[in-house]
């Protein structure tokens, strides 16, 4: 079997994109997404999306962890997915697509620039030493010092809590927060379904800068997060017709396309 692909990244979360609109991709092949994204005999990338015409919404993005499992919302990727559609596109730059979490506003704003609104229905809880709140995708997150930031040993920190009956049975991302003097805060992200570090993840992204918003505050708020792979900022907007409203901006970009033959 032969499949063209293209290949993405936001933000250095990267993702394997195919045209799925004549809807022929096996998506019970689990084992044979899991060898895609695998990176020494793969592809390789963090994650697998099919992007599919829809009869009521401009799109519709199925998304696969690199274990070739179905995943819950990503950011990154359903910026990504922007980006591909306009190719498919170029007449549409503003829009609605449907994911797994529900249906995302999007706007196309440059050759490099995506903007993808999140649905968030929840406010950050305590949880131990951190936080929990679920942006599409669950995540815990803690914050440090910039110095003890720096020092740590992040993935021995991460992986216990990712693995923690707490989170049983689904589990959760992982965060590790820090607030510059800038007021940028840096983040680091142990994802669940890649069993790694990523270079960044927008539903984590998203998570970071509503621990940071202050909700009696200004009714618009701007928060810039930085990642390893790239910088984002993230929009919280209230308003007495629509309520809280959260938007994640960030970089997108298509690095080659090719054909896998398996």
């Amino acid at each position: 079997m032969q499949l063209s692909f293209a290949k993405y990244h936001g933000a250095g979360n990267d993702f394997i994109m195919v045209d799925d609109r004549s809807i022929q991709f096996p998506v019970d092949r689990w084992e044979w997404v899991r060898q895609l994204c695998e990176r020494r005999m793969g592809v390789g990338a963090d994650g697998l999306i099919l992007v599919r015409a829809h009869p009521e919404f401009d799109f519709e993005m199925i998304y696969f962890n690199a274990d070739g499992h179905r995943g819950s919302f990503c950011g990154n990727g359903a910026r990504c997915a922007v980006h591909f559609w306009h190719t498919l596109h170029p007449e549409v730059d503003e829009g609605l697509m449907l994911a797994s979490d529900g249906v995302h506003a999007f706007e196309w704003l440059g050759e490099e620039l995506v903007q993808m609104e999140m649905l968030v229905e929840q406010a950050p809880e305590t949880m131990g030493d951190g936080y929990f709140i679920d942006t599409g995708s669950p995540h815990y997150l803690q914050w440090f010092s910039p110095e003890a930031f720096d020092q740590l040993n992040f993935k021995d920190w991460a992986q216990p809590i990712r693995e923690s009956g707490s989170f049983a049975p689904g589990g959760t991302n992982v965060n590790a927060l820090a607030l510059q003097k800038d007021g940028v805060i840096s983040m680091r992200t142990f994802e669940r379904g890649v069993e790694d570090e990523t270079w960044s993840c927008g539903t984590g992204v998203t998570a970071a800068a509503l621990l940071h918003v202050d909700p009696n505050g200004p009714p618009r708020q701007e928060v810039s997060v930085s990642a390893r792979g790239g910088a984002f900022s993230v929009v919280w907007e209230r308003t007495p017709q629509d309520g809280i409203r959260v938007f994640l901006r960030g970089p997108v970009k298509r690095l080659y396309d090719g054909i896998w033959t398996s």
